[in-house]
């Protein structure tokens, strides 16, 4: 007889796990099967259910991380030979592992599906061919036609809601992908066991009784659906299938939203054929975008992080200032937002994670009022717009927790920008290694026609579209910062698949563009989030490669060593941010308690004549806090201390728990403190964007968690 480990993760499932595992307990007649319950991110009383009734069973706490890691986890704890995975809102019958052993003892057998019945039918979704398009359309179309068959049978695939694997099997095969939260991760599981040669098998008589519990609200589960569909076939199938299956998903689930976005463009062209036909094309081309903001808040993050991306090689005047694609793309998704907020009738949660935020608007609105009666009212609107700016930026918090906007979504993207951002900024260091140019190419004819000038002199140094190689460095800090805690949780789950390796070459990647950036401040910025990781991090051994790879890159490019090692009474950019640093010390002294206003600091900077405009920006000093301290006073930096003191404790404690994106966000959140004490980053939008997104999806308030954390990983 083999031993048999039953791995049964739940999520929220405190009405089902205690019949689950009596029943589990009832059928077991020998010792030869153990049970591993794997809690994914329960907030309600699952795992003291499971600790009071059930101690003798392991458990393992997991934070939100989908079926998929959570069954992998579980799993690694197996000593048995067959793996039995089991859905906890179900229950087996007294002879289910007998069944077991005797199927897989009679015949060559490594995967076998059991017959989930519900009110003693046999479910639809199960011993079903392998989805193609063609067989999607037709099964919405026409609906899913029964094959349950009557004996032992072969067949595609299995529900992962009851079946048993071999376990040398499922380890060969690499286990579940992690790339699914929820839904297609057993369907991908029998495409590669099948792909090794074996048979994926089905025995109806071992029937499971599944109650269809639902750990999610059935939006969640749709959307969890859709995105897993999406990338089953992006895996297994074809992208031109895959893009055909998004357009198709997205017409069936928004097409309400759709003709209300066609018809008010059909009204805006009438309305507008006027203009002239560019200004009409692009109109409409805005409303589109917008339309398809409302319908789907995920493509929005995903444009507004490609929108960091152009960075500031494309800057649009308006008036005396300028604004880029990510003020566009921003305000777009923040109006789009709010308008699927209110047609989902989520307004009140809104409101209620806006009024979380009270003590931002209560450290900013005195020292701006300040400035209105001090200074000329076309230099306030200037300086308004800086603030709105930042509070839009912020907006951001309490507009994806209430769309419940996925962990992973953002991850991924800002990955994808990063690595997009490193890639044009090695052809930039070829093409145009100098700022301003002094070379006239096709890159420095589209530099000069849409950046509009103002740029810093840089000389051989990586500044990709970002204009700046100060700020991009710490992006790429950034993005080393996800990869690491990406990289930790792999080892931790001992996987060593190929999103490892690519992780590792991720790394590689943004350690040797932010060399190539010779940003003293980037460097400083990575070993100070890298000293936090070490107290922080479950997996320190994975600072020795790390560490090894940058000292090889210093030594490959010793630029940045030079740099590093330069004696700041010979280095004028030092003497430049040190003089920079003792304008806002005097500006503080002048109006101590309030501050000038947010952000008020150019216009007194002009008043005071410190304006060099061939090498200084008038919108601050070079150090973010003593610029915050200028312009917000005591009062605004007492209330802002505090404020984030009480959030950096929240986030210190989940991080010790094991929450990869609260770890995430304490790193670069450290390298951000750091790297704005040499460089304007905290008010930079291109960077308080990721950070704030980052920040987004970190549940903090144990009151929003069942809300929030189900749609959130």
């Amino acid at each position: 007889m083999e031993k048999i480990t039953v791995v049964i993760v739940t999520h929220q499932s405190e009405k089902d796990i205690k019949t689950c595992l009596l029943s589990v307990k009832r059928a077991i007649k020998t010792n030869q099967v153990e049970i591993v319950v794997v809690d994914s991110g329960s907030l309600d009383n699952t795992v003291q259910i499971v600790k009071k009734e059930f101690s003798e069973m392991k458990i393992i706490r997991l934070r939100n991380v989908g079926f998929a890691s959570a069954a992998n986890a579980g799993a690694a704890m197996a000593n048995g030979t067959i793996i039995f995975f089991l859905n906890p809102d179900t229950q087996v019958p007294e002879d289910t592992f007998e069944k077991l052993n005797d199927v897989f003892g009679d015949k060559n057998i490594n995967l076998l599906g059991c017959n989930l019945v519900h009110d003693e039918k046999p479910e639809i979704y199960q011993v079903l061919p392998f989805p193609d398009f063609g067989r999607t359309i037709w099964n919405h179309l026409f609906g899913v036609k029964k094959n349950i068959p009557e004996k032992l049978s072969k067949c595609d695939w299995v529900s992962g809601g009851a079946f048993a694997v071999r376990k040398n099997i499922f380890d060969k095969v690499g286990g579940f992908s992690e790339n699914f939260f929820l839904y297609f991760e057993d369907v991908d599981l029998c495409k590669k066991v099948k792909k090794l040669g074996e048979d994926v098998w089905f025995d109806p008589d071992i029937k499971v009784n599944h109650f269809r519990g639902g750990s999610s609200g059935d939006d969640f589960r749709m959307k969890a659906y859709d995105q897993s569909q999406f990338i089953y076939f992006l895996t297994n199938r074809s992208l031109v299938e895959t893009i055909l299956l998004i357009i198709f998903r997205f017409f069936l689930r928004e097409h309400k939203k759709i003709i209300i976005g066609i018809f008010s463009v059909i009204m805006l062209v009438a309305s507008m054929a006027s203009l002239g036909m560019l200004k009409t094309l692009a109109i409409v081309l805005l409303f589109s975008i917008f339309s398809f903001y409302i319908a789907s808040p995920s493509l929005g993050i995903i444009i507004l992080c490609l929108s960091l991306f152009v960075g500031q090689t494309v800057r649009i005047p308006v008036l005396t200032s300028f604004i880029n694609l990510s003020d566009v793309s921003l305000a777009l998704f923040i109006v789009a937002s709010l308008a699927r907020i209110v047609f989902e009738k989520n307004f009140i949660s809104l409101l209620k994670q806006v009024l979380k935020g009270w003590w931002i608007l209560l450290a900013l609105i005195p020292g701006i009022m300040f400035s209105f009666v001090r200074i000329p009212t076309s230099d306030f609107l200037i300086t308004i717009s800086y603030a709105l700016r930042i509070l839009a930026v912020l907006s951001l918090v309490p507009i994806i927790r209430t769309l419940g906007i996925r962990y992973r979504i953002i991850e991924h993207s800002l990955i994808i920008v990063g690595l997009l951002t490193a890639f044009v900024g090695l052809i930039q260091l070829v093409f145009l290694p100098n700022l301003p140019p002094t070379e006239i190419n096709i890159f420095s004819k589209f530099l000069l026609t849409f950046s509009q000038g103002g740029w810093d002199p840089h000389h051989f140094r990586l500044f990709s579209t970002w204009l700046d190689p100060n700020f991009i460095a710490e992006f790429f800090v950034m993005m080393t910062l996800i990869i690491l805690v990406i990289l930790e949780r792999l080892i931790h789950l001992k996987k060593m698949s190929p999103s490892f390796f690519g992780c590792l070459l991720g790394i590689i990647i943004f350690l040797s563009v932010l060399v190539l950036t010779q940003s003293r401040s980037g460097l400083v910025a990575l070993v100070c989030s890298l000293i936090v990781f070490w107290f922080m991090g479950k997996v320190r051994r994975l600072l020795i490669p790390l560490v090894s790879i940058s000292i090889i890159l210093l030594i490959l490019f010793p630029s940045l060593y030079l740099r590093l090692f330069t004696s700041p009474s010979n280095d004028p950019t030092t003497q430049l941010r040190l003089n920079s640093v003792n304008q806002a010390i005097n500006h503080f002294e002048k109006f101590p308690v309030w501050g000038l206003g947010y952000n008020a600091y150019g216009v007194e900077q002009t008043f005071s004549g410190n304006i060099n405009q061939n090498i200084n920006s008038k919108a601050g000093t070079d150090n973010s806090l003593f610029l915050l301290a200028a312009t917000l006073g005591i009062w605004g930096m007492v209330i802002l201390t505090f404020g984030f003191a009480n959030i950096l404790g929240k986030i210190v404690k989940l991080s010790v728990l094991g929450h990869e994106n609260a770890l995430v966000f304490l790193l670069v959140f450290t390298s951000l403190i750091v790297h704005s004490q040499f460089v304007q980053s905290l008010t930079y939008i291109h960077l308080i964007i990721p950070a704030t997104l980052l920040f987004s999806t970190i549940v903090l308030d144990d009151s929003e968690s069942l809300s929030v954390e189900k749609r959130c990983t």
